[in-house]
């Protein structure tokens, strides 16, 4: 028994070893991505972080009646046209234009997925923005309205997206015990979001799963709930309790934006060690 409480001590260390780390890397992304001077401290970089939220949040309104894109390319031959949108280095979006008798537009997508790693780490941003703008896969129009519809949607979609893996950034630096964030799609019809929590006392991890399949219609998912609790130890009955309690407290969250972030705060206060 005492080498098993030994090899869970161990454990427990390494864990910390590495969360530690990502702590570290956390804050030194911070304060690159913030263009901040100075050694970064975690007490430090959690307070400019909130005050950051709050700046972002009210960039996210003003950025919302803004232009998101720029021309990177524009080329005439033949009577065909070639446009190429630069949406803020993560999207290329291509209109191909001929007009005469048989006019017809053709818009293709391309993600720059090195800058979206880049700029959204430890998350599997790409997976979210893969599923959301559907690149690869060509549309074909025949007026030239097409052209204000695409950038219109494209604007709508990539709005909320970054609103919620900004979320996730701020939420990665806050809310200590959230050890992983990660999207996936368990089918080509839902984009899910996967939110790992540790209590530090018990070594126990749970992993929630909210379903954001509603950004590829470019909605923000303001009253998601976690919809599954996996825990690793198997214990069905205590993962259908805690997905209840969570549910619960959550339920005193206002809809809105910081959604995500508000939630994985609750979710981290009913993963705290209860007092005795």
């Amino acid at each position: 028994m005492f080498q098993g409480v030994c090899n869970n001590i161990s454990t427990m260390k390494k864990e910390i070893k590495v969360l530690d780390a990502k702590i570290k890397s956390l804050s030194n992304f911070f304060h690159s991505y913030c263009k901040l001077k100075g050694e970064p401290s975690s007490t430090n970089t959690v307070t400019l972080a909130q005050d950051h939220v709050k700046t972002r949040t009210c960039g996210r309104l003003l950025r919302q009646d803004l232009q998101l894109w720029k021309v990177d390319d524009f080329k005439s031959r033949n009577g065909h046209y070639t446009i190429l949108l630069n949406y803020q280095g993560y999207l290329s979006q291509r209109f191909t234009l001929k007009f005469g008798p048989a006019s017809n537009i053709v818009v293709s997508n391309e993600l720059n997925v090195l800058n979206i790693v880049k700029n959204f780490p430890n998350m599997d941003a790409p997976v979210a923005f893969a599923f959301v703008l559907n690149p690869g896969a060509a549309k074909r129009g025949v007026s030239s309205k097409c052209l204000v519809q695409e950038t219109q949607v494209i604007r709508s979609l990539l709005c909320n997206l970054f609103n919620v893996v900004e979320e996730l950034q701020m939420a990665q630096i806050e809310v200590g015990n959230l050890i992983e964030t990660t999207f996936h799609c368990p089918s080509v019809e839902q984009l899910d979001l996967q939110l790992c929590f540790v209590n530090y006392n018990s070594g126990r991890k749970v992993t929630l799963t909210l379903d954001v399949t509603c950004l590829n219609r470019g909605i923000y998912p303001s009253e998601i709930l976690p919809y599954q609790v996996q825990d690793p130890t198997g214990r069905a009955r205590n993962s259908e309790s805690l997905l209840v309690e969570i549910n619960s407290a959550a339920d005193n969250l206002e809809a809105g934006l910081l959604r995500i972030l508000r939630l994985g705060r609750c979710i981290a206060q009913v993963m705290q060690p209860k007092s005795t």
